[in-house]
Order: C-alpha cells, then sequence, then structure tokens
C-alpha cells in the first residue's frame, strides 16, 4: 500500500482483489493487518497490508500472482452517486441538470426537453449525493428515461 493511501486504511475494511488468472471473477476479504515497517524500492515507500479472505474451492491461487484490490475506503446510504461530468457549478454551488419534473409550461402543452437545476452537495470522492427522494425504477435525475448522454449515464436507483 502507498504511503499517500495507508493513512486511509483500517482494520477490518472490506476489500476486493482479482488476479489475472481470474479477472472476472473478484474474491472478497477484510484488512486484517497492516506491517509497521515500510518497504522502500524504487524511492516509492509501501507497506505491506494483509487481507484474510475465504480460498475459493473452484480456483486455485498462488504466490507472487499479479493481483489488484480496491478497498472500501468509505460508504454512505441514502445517497446516489453520479459521474463527475454531469456536475456543474455556479459561484461555489455545484448543480446538476434534471428533466423537469412538472412537464407543462402553464399552457397545459407538454414541454420536451426542458430542465431544472438541481443544487447537490458533492460528497465521497468524486462522487455526488442528490439531495431529494427518488422513486425506484427512476434515474438519478428523477426522469424514467432520456436521450440525454450525460443524463442518461447517471444509473438508475437501486431497487429498479
Amino acid at each position: 500500500m502507498d504511503e499517500t493511501d495507508i493513512g486511509r486504511i483500517r482494520m477490518g475494511q472490506k476489500a476486493q482483489f482479482t488476479v489475472d488468472t481470474y479477472g472476472d471473477h473478484p474474491f472478497a476479504g477484510r484488512i486484517t493487518d497492516v506491517y509497521p515497517k515500510a518497504e522502500i524500492r524504487d524511492n516509492v515507500v509501501n507497506y505491506v497490508s494483509v487481507v484474510t479472505f475465504t480460498p475459493p474451492n473452484d480456483r486455485v491461487l498462488r504466490p507472487e500472482m499479479t493481483t489488484t484490490i480496491r478497498i472500501e475506503l468509505d460508504t454512505r446510504s441514502g445517497v446516489l452517486a453520479v459521474p463527475i461530468r454531469a456536475v456543474r457549478w455556479e459561484g461555489g454551488r455545484a448543480f446538476v441538470l434534471a428533466p423537469r419534473r412538472t412537464t407543462t409550461n402553464g399552457t397545459g402543452k407538454n414541454t420536451e426537453n426542458a430542465v431544472d437545476r438541481r443544487w447537490v452537495t458533492t460528497g465521497v470522492a468524486q462522487d455526488v449525493a442528490l439531495p431529494y427522494p427518488r422513486e425506484p425504477g427512476e434515474n438519478a435525475l428523477g426522469a424514467r428515461g432520456t436521450d440525454d448522454p450525460v443524463l442518461g449515464a447517471l444509473g438508475r436507483v437501486a431497487g429498479a
């Protein structure tokens, strides 16, 4: 683990790793130890971190296999992450463009492609939490479908 990341590692954090041999199969575990003595290679300071996992019955893992690991640094519930490219800024405040919730412009006629600004709170890493409730099946901005490449890339609410 690189020294720039080691301060965010805690015992018991969830970890998931893959090996090149089984790249499509992740293995789940938890951080159970971080060795206090640093290892320096090519002027890079690293700390050995131990991930404990249940060995799989159907796959063989061997020492020295190339491994890619992802450690869950933080989680939030009741929020939705959207791509940072969907976030726009004005006067130091973040917002996203969302399909208008009402579909008429006062004349009784539907307004197509109408959008409103939805002020958001930026959060974990580069993700954004949208501050209003959504229904299962709606995308991140409250629409049930869109042809807009940015809005369409925002994903669906869990349970959809």
